[in-house]
């Protein structure tokens, strides 16, 4: 008998979530993760299995990413979907017995990085803003390790598992490269870089954040996230990377907070290119130099499918 088990799929600035809830066996729930996300469903990139929990307004998440075999610590745009999903989708709500109050509803995820606390900001029926707290996610990064690197001659930053690179220093190096079309020379410099960074810092890691000063529109910044340079694969916003980002211009003293925080704009989304029409808003609060609070929002989150993954 064929397996149906509930999904949604949306997207936040082009990243496209899928998630999974009702009944889903627990023996298989990798398997399936996995099976939704490549061929010949490939409903997305990230997928997100939800569950319920003995507290109220507390979802339990398990998520997997196409190109890991296995499950992943946090996806941003994960969470920023979900909220928009529990106001568009009133039976995924229901379901989880949350209640969608005016002008806020919270929840909190527990996922492998900790609790991640989410505020859907509602007006007139409607999503206004999806706030999520990436601050376990944040101090993670610190735990497991902030530093300057350098990744096939370019300056560049470890944070946590990511790999972000300031475009400028990329150009510099290989002044060839064009992050705004990703041509066939640039994605093959890039993937140099990648595996240069896997020799000599994190084996296997593919998370990857590219950023620069240089804003089109109302940003203060630019990024794109070449997760997997080698296979096209490059997401147009990215929740952590963008927590990473911020990191990396706070340690690189690229911004100063005012008052103990930092306000941070990344124009992203749209195309698989730096930058976009969409903006991504981070906020970090620093106490004597030290991460406190990190908090992710942003501007285009939308609902694109909601109906049933039928499996044997």
């Amino acid at each position: 008998m064929a397996l149906r088990i509930p999904f949604i799929k949306g997207h936040m600035g082009g990243n496209e979530i899928i998630l999974l809830w009702g009944d889903i066996p627990q023996n298989r729930e990798l398997e399936i993760g996995l099976a939704a996300l490549r061929p010949p469903y490939s409903l997305g990139q990230e997928l997100g299995s939800l569950h319920k929990t003995e507290k109220n307004g507390v979802l339990k998440v398990n998520i997997t990413w196409k190109f890991f075999d296995d499950y992943i610590e946090m996806c941003g745009g994960l969470t920023q979907v979900l909220g928009k999903a529990l106001v568009d989708v009133p039976q995924l709500a229901d379901y989880f017995g949350i209640k969608i109050t005016e002008p806020a509803t919270m929840i909190a995820l527990e996922t492998k990085v900790g609790l991640i606390p989410v505020t859907v900001e509602v007006e007139k029926g409607k999503v206004k803003r999806v706030l999520t707290d990436m601050t376990y996610y944040a101090k993670q990064c610190y735990q497991e390790g902030v530093k300057p690197v350098e990744v096939a001659g370019v300056p560049a930053m470890k944070v946590g598992e990511f790999l972000v690179a300031k475009a400028d220093d990329i150009v510099n190096k290989f002044p060839s490269v064009n992050l705004s079309k990703m041509d066939k020379d640039t994605l093959e410099i890039l993937e140099q870089m990648q595996l240069d960074w896997q020799r000599k810092y994190f084996s296997g890691a593919l998370s990857f954040t590219i950023y620069d000063l240089h804003p089109e529109h109302k940003g203060q910044a630019r990024a794109v996230f070449p997760h997997d340079a080698a296979n096209y694969y490059i997401e147009p916003s990215c929740g952590t990377g963008t927590v990473a980002a911020g990191i990396a211009l706070i340690e690189q003293g690229e911004v100063k907070p005012v008052n103990g925080h930092v306000r941070i704009v990344f124009e992203t989304g749209g195309k698989p290119v730096l930058g976009g029409p969409e903006l991504s808003e981070l906020v970090l609060k620093l106490e004597g130099g030290k991460l406190m609070r990190a908090e992710f929002s942003h501007n285009l989150i939308e609902t694109l499918a909601v109906g049933e993954l039928w499996l044997s």
